[in-house]
């Protein structure tokens, strides 16, 4: 187990009526965006009381980078991003345990570490 809590984030139909109107944008389904949906680690959290107050304090980055996958032009972006219109456009889905099955140390892309092993993957 690792000290952090997980959600996974899984977009609603206010999402998708949003992705559809950006230009450019082909057809696409709930369920295709939902089929592997993106995991934010967090802090551990002990109730339900805490796991709201951690959902206030990150839910704007995590709608930032959820729209920022599709536009990166952010005048495209809803003008209410505020945690009401998060919790009407996503699903989030905690998980308070979290086990780490690798014997390798966890890595941020934005590492040196982790250029090294992706070449060594290669």
């Amino acid at each position: 187990m690792i000290n952090r809590s997980a959600v996974s984030v899984y977009a609603k139909q206010p999402f998708i009526d949003w992705l559809r109107a950006l230009p450019d944008m082909g057809e696409t389904s709930l369920a295709a965006l939902n089929e592997d949906p993106l995991v934010f680690l967090l802090p551990e959290y002990g109730d339900d009381a805490e796991r709201e107050a951690l959902l206030g304090e990150c839910y704007d980055l995590i709608f930032e980078d959820q729209l920022s996958g599709w536009s990166l032009d952010e005048s495209q972006w809803p003008g209410a991003r505020d945690l009401a219109t998060f919790k009407a456009w996503f699903d989030v889905r905690f998980h308070s345990i979290v086990a780490d099955l690798v014997d390798a140390p966890l890595l941020d892309d934005d590492d040196e570490d982790f250029d090294d092993e992706k070449d060594e993957d290669a």
